[in-house]
């Protein structure tokens, strides 16, 4: 929360109410918490806890500074942010350690601003490799789509059988091939 420039509240925004009210400002009934905390930074809209005044209460923007710099928010702040600091320099090492095994990990023909280890084309082999594994996982399906196509195949096949090599042929073939076209998509999708 800042006051012209000056921070006077750091932190969770359910304790700054209760820093505020610590410090000596007043409540006022049905005033939402953001309304509260803009009239304590606003010279015409504070008011002051009874018994208080702004002799006793950091009433300028400086004074409001100085009580949150020494107040236990602002140390749990500090401390929170040196905590970061250090994570930050733990992080920043393993960032480097990893950027460094990547690098050496690089395939021929990979370029150095890339963060593959691999080029393009070892990428689609490894893709396929892993989808071909995956594929003879599933035996269930990889069954019943050999059997399928086997069926279709003597189905679609069965169109042509005995049918003469002449124009007479031909003209039966053309007349069969939308019906077992049909045929197989009833067979597949159902009634349409």
């Amino acid at each position: 929360m800042l006051d012209q420039g000056h921070q006077v509240f750091y932190g969770a925004p359910g304790e700054a109410r209760g820093y505020f009210e610590g410090l000596g400002f007043n409540i006022l009934p049905r005033q939402s918490t953001a309304d509260y905390l803009t009239g304590c930074t606003d010279p015409n809209a504070r008011q002051f806890s009874p018994g208080r005044s702004a002799k006793d209460v950091p009433s300028t923007p400086e004074e409001l500074e100085s009580a949150f710099q020494r107040s236990v928010n602002a140390l749990d702040n500090q401390e929170c942010l040196e905590t970061y600091k250090a994570s930050m320099e733990t992080e920043k090492r393993d960032q480097e350690a990893f950027r460094a095994a990547v690098a050496a990990d690089k395939k021929r023909g990979v370029s150095k601003k890339s963060p593959y280890t691999l080029g393009f084309s070892g990428q689609v082999w490894a893709l396929a490799v892993r989808q071909f594994r995956m594929r003879l996982q599933d035996k269930f399906q990889l069954y019943t789509s050999f059997t399928l196509s086997l069926v279709l195949g003597f189905v679609t096949g069965g169109a042509f059988y005995n049918q003469p090599f002449t124009s007479n042929g031909a003209f039966t073939r053309s007349r069969c091939v939308p019906e077992v076209v049909r045929f197989l998509s009833y067979v597949w999708h159902g009634p349409v």
